[in-house]
């Protein structure tokens, strides 16, 4: 039976660690674009066409209280890319790009709670592999 723990995910955002501060769904990356997409002709001819871009985005929530968020502001003002690495600590999935850049400042809520802010991060040239934990039998 595999075990499952987001506290063994490293991330580090230029050099430095992130660790998550409790929020339940703290990271998502998306790829932009298919590895493939399809097309029919008119006399059903079809073509798997090969798609080259390999950029993504990362998403990390943080609370509003997070001493991370000032470090997210600096790395916003940054007029240079910067290297990004999200590593599965007990499994094989590793996302990373040394390209990459904050796409916008967070939206800011102030209410009677604590809410999160959500830091997008645009990644070129990713590298990834989606994978699983060694030692446990594929499912195939």
């Amino acid at each position: 039976m595999a075990n499952y723990d987001p506290k063994k995910y490293d991330l580090t955002v230029n050099s430095v660690i992130i660790e998550p501060d409790g929020i339940d769904n703290f990271i998502t990356y998306e790829p932009s674009a298919d590895l493939v997409t399809r097309t029919v002709g008119s006399t059903g001819e079809q073509v798997h066409n090969t798609n080259h871009d390999t950029s993504g985005t990362l998403t990390i929530r943080l609370l509003q209280t997070s001493s991370l968020n000032d470090k997210f502001s600096i790395f916003a003002s940054l007029d240079t890319s910067f290297a990004v690495l999200l590593t599965d600590g007990e499994g094989t999935t590793n996302i990373g790009s040394p390209e990459c850049k904050i796409m916008r400042l967070p939206n800011l809520d102030i209410a009677a709670e604590v809410g999160n802010n959500e830091w997008t991060i645009s990644m070129l040239n990713v590298t990834a592999i989606i994978g699983g934990k060694p030692g446990l039998p594929a499912e195939v």
